[in-house]
């Protein structure tokens, strides 16, 4: 019988275990191990090797003959493969971990005067024998997985080694392989190769690809990058928007009482009030800034603009498109799409009717709620008995434009549940509902994959889904709202942006902050508002760049910043956040925004002039004041002033009660610290 002998890691059920096979050499195996049973999962064998070395029309496999333990979490394994006459290439990998989660890594040495100074490699883990399943995304494709007997290895390329030129990841029935081409064996060009493996238990496919997608997201996070320069005011970012969105040539005159947003502030021929404008939902980010700031200027404006809003819809009652909207009106007579042509679209439809919905609670204007229910009303006479769309756009005569993504039914969601929120009628929840039902059987039966996903509509998709659950709390849509978090988060560059087409795009990356600080409700894991915040600073970069942001950019601009610290509260013990209602629950007290904070309340750095944001919400009921602060990494302690004197402040992170304030990290603290403070009257 051979020798066996088995390395095993802290608190895991994976092991690696060299088994001899010719003289001085073994196999090597990776086994799981479930109760009793030991699952084999990679095996190398004598006809597929570890590796392999390709130089002068050759090919050579790499043995290996010594391994040791290292310490407790390391396993170095070696061998020598000769090359000509004096020459031989050493190769060493190396296998460290713990929890289940390996990380491989391989290096080549030449040595001798005849062994050659580089060449093809390839590693690879070879299968052991029985059925498996290889799943890939499209989020990137240095990630895949292999489900096999209720097991999932998730492999991915750590970040430092992805973008390796030419590097090729791939599988098949027998092994999944590294190739890398004419890769050095010495000198300064010489680079170690290396691969990460998780395993964990999956018994269905959704629970693979959750394994898969997590292990990406893990995989982005630790390749981003650390924030260089002065610490980005948010509050400063929204405010510039808002002054951008308030400007006289931001906007026409429709009549005497609406507004139409332009396309571009010099070119007053061409108003948007749908894609690209997102007229609805800018003017609800000018409302909510309102509540904190009390500028009448800025609520009157998001009057007009959400009348003018309405103009936009189709209210002839013999169009079979009756209650959808134009996208744009050129030289203030021609209705048409944002790109000239005669379609509707399912995407301004929802964004309008959700946006007007919260705009009427607000002015409770007739119009406006008649508008947004015929939108809701023409978004569920479109939707099929599967809760899908036949297309993202629709003609004149209500046939649908092909070409369409299917993810579209994803914006449907939100306006559907707030509708049956502010009316009651369960059609407009069951159609949601409908819509749920489509999204999981879509990925279920590869009609919704991942790979084709705009990231815009994966963002629609987590705060609908998170939005259904709310009214029908279920723990399955809030583990679906995760998954696809996980897909955005595993598609961020090292500086947090989202690429589309191989280029960031300023609208997907604020979408990505949007779900994940739709996320913050349900997980208190502080690496969603991280990516929310870097996703910020990315847009931010873009726009210093040369981006021209469009009107709908610049209300998410208004947006983002406040819900960012909205969100951080829910960090905090028994607090839970509303960003659309601008409160903050905890306990039975409910905080909302109270214009007069900005006089009688100050935050700045102590000893510093660094920039410190803030956000103050007051509770009715006892008036104390809970103040969320977030500032950049190295500012630790702050002062507040409230009422002209220095107040008693709890920090309900750490329970701290005193004069001076300290911030906690945020997540690993690189980023940025924070706090939340609660002031007695």
């Amino acid at each position: 019988m051979p020798e066996e002998i088995a390395y095993r890691f802290p608190y895991g059920r994976a092991a690696v275990e060299m088994v001899s096979d010719f003289k001085n050499t073994f196999r090597l195996r990776l086994a799981w191990q479930r109760g009793k049973a030991v699952i084999d999962l990679f095996e190398s064998t004598p006809l597929r090797p570890l590796g392999e070395i390709s130089c002068g029309g050759q090919t050579f496999s790499l043995n290996l003959n010594k391994h040791k333990r290292e310490r407790r979490e390391r396993i170095r394994i070696s061998g020598d493969r000769p090359v000509g006459e004096s020459g031989k290439v050493q190769c060493q990998l190396s296998i460290e971990g713990r929890n289940d989660r390996l990380s491989w890594e391989w290096r080549l040495a030449a040595k001798g005067k005849d062994a050659p100074a580089g060449g093809d490699v390839t590693f690879q883990l070879p299968f052991c024998a029985g059925k498996v399943e290889v799943l890939t995304l499209s989020s990137t494709l240095s990630g895949l997985a292999v489900w096999r007997d209720g097991v999932v290895i998730s492999l991915v390329v750590p970040g430092e080694f992805r973008n390796r030129a030419r590097l090729e990841f791939t599988a098949d029935a027998r092994a999944v392989r590294l190739f890398v081409p004419d890769a050095a064996f010495s000198g300064a060009e010489q680079q170690p190769t290396r691969l990460e493996t998780w395993l964990a238990p999956a018994a269905t496919r959704r629970e693979a690809e959750d394994a898969l997608l997590r292990h990406l997201a893990d995989a982005a996070d630790r390749a981003q990058q650390n924030p260089t320069g002065d610490f980005l005011s948010l509050l400063s970012l929204g405010d510039a928007a808002s002054a951008a969105l308030m400007a006289p040539e931001a906007a026409d005159k429709r009549g005497l009482d609406r507004l139409l947003l332009r396309a571009r502030p010099d070119f007053p021929g061409l108003n948007l009030g749908g894609e690209g404008a997102d007229a609805a939902q800018a003017a609800f980010a000018l409302l909510q800034r309102y509540r904190f700031t009390g500028d009448d200027a800025e609520k009157r404006r998001a009057l007009l603009l959400a009348r003018g809003m309405c103009e936009f819809q189709i209210v002839q009652e013999e169009s079979p498109q009756r209650g959808a909207f134009w996208d744009a009106l050129r030289a203030n007579t021609q209705w048409m799409d944002a790109s000239g042509g005669r379609t509707q679209s399912i995407t301004t439809a929802a964004r309008a009717a959700y946006g007007l919905l919260w705009l009427h609670a607000q002015f409770s204007q007739d119009i406006l709620t008649r508008t947004a229910l015929g939108a809701a009303q023409w978004l569920m006479l479109k939707m099929d008995e599967d809760g899908r769309y036949a297309g993202e756009r629709y003609q004149e005569n209500g046939t649908p434009v092909s070409g369409g993504s299917p993810w579209v039914m994803a914006e449907a969601l939100r306006p559907l549940v707030e509708t049956f929120r502010r009316t009651g009628n369960e059609v407009f929840l069951n159609a949601a509902l409908r819509g749920v039902r489509g999204l999981r059987e879509g990925l279920a039966d590869g009609s919704l994959t991942l790979a084709d996903a705009p990231a815009q509509y994966l963002a629609s998709a987590v705060e609908g889904l998170l939005f259904v659950s709310r009214e029908a709390e279920n723990a399955d849509m809030i583990a679906l709202a995760t998954l696809l978090g996980h897909a955005l988060r595993a598609r961020r560059a090292p500086d947090g942006a989202i690429t589309e087409d191989d280029k960031p795009s300023l609208p997907a990356t604020l979408a990505a902050a949007r779900a994940a600080l739709a996320l913050t409700r349900v997980d208190t894991d502080p690496a969603w508002a991280l990516v929310a915040l870097r996703a910020l600073r990315a847009a931010s970069r873009m726009v210093d760049a040369g981006v021209a942001p469009r009107p709908a950019d610049l209300g998410a601009f208004s947006m983002l910043p406040t819900h960012l610290l909205l969100s951080l509260s829910t960090l905090a013990p028994q607090c839970a956040a509303d960003r659309d209602a601008l409160t903050v629950m905890r306990s039975w007290q409910v905080f909302q925004p109270e214009t007069s904070t900005r006089e009688f309340i100050r935050v700045r750095a102590k000893n510093s002039d660094a920039p410190v944001d803030h956000l103050a919400l007051v509770c009715p009921s006892n008036l104390q004041v809970l103040i969320i602060v977030l500032a950049g990494p190295d500012t630790t302690e702050i002062e507040v002033v409230k009422t002209g004197r220095t107040p008693f402040l709890k920090n309900l992170l750490t329970g701290d009660y005193g004069q001076e304030p300290c911030l906690v990290p945020l997540g690993d603290g690189a980023d940025a610290r924070f706090a939340v403070f609660l002031a007695d009257t």
